[in-house]
């Protein structure tokens, strides 16, 4: 049996393929971060009220003060999509279903609220569009109402 050169041996593989993995991972830690199982772009600080207008991003509230973040209205295109918000800051924190939306079984503008300041920092939630003018709890840790 003779050796193909061009092709890498065993060594070279075990050799360079952590390498390529730091390289990957560096590449995703400056464009993407896993979130749940799924690639997400980094985490945006959002310390203000505001009406959110990027999906598929995890925001950070840092604030003392009541914070009511808007979700997006959710369209056909939007379906799958998904919201993950961390609470940080001692304030309450206010997630709306933006115009008629509705976020689980409740009615039009639905929201959920972290009104517990022992929770700051260990408070998140995400929310996924499921149908149009829907949204979903897909998961949540602290005491939403």
């Amino acid at each position: 049996m003779s050796v193909d050169e061009t092709k890498p041996t065993d060594t070279d593989f075990v050799i360079t393929w952590p390498a390529y993995i730091r390289a990957i991972a560096a590449y995703l830690n400056d464009t993407a971060i896993l979130v749940g199982g799924e690639w997400v772009t980094p985490v945006a600080a959002q310390n203000t009220s505001v009406a959110l207008t990027i999906l598929n991003k995890a925001y950070t509230v840092n604030s003392g003060s009541a914070v009511t973040l808007t979700l997006p209205e959710v369209v056909t295109a939007n379906v799958g999509n998904f919201v993950e918000i961390h609470k940080l800051g001692a304030g309450n924190l206010v997630v709306t279903a933006g115009g008629s939306d509705t976020i689980g079984a409740g009615g039009a503008g639905t929201s959920v609220t972290n009104s517990t300041a022992g929770e700051a920092g260990a408070a998140n939630i995400i929310l996924r569009c499921v149908a149009p003018g829907q949204w979903m709890v897909k998961s949540l840790f602290g005491t939403w109402a």
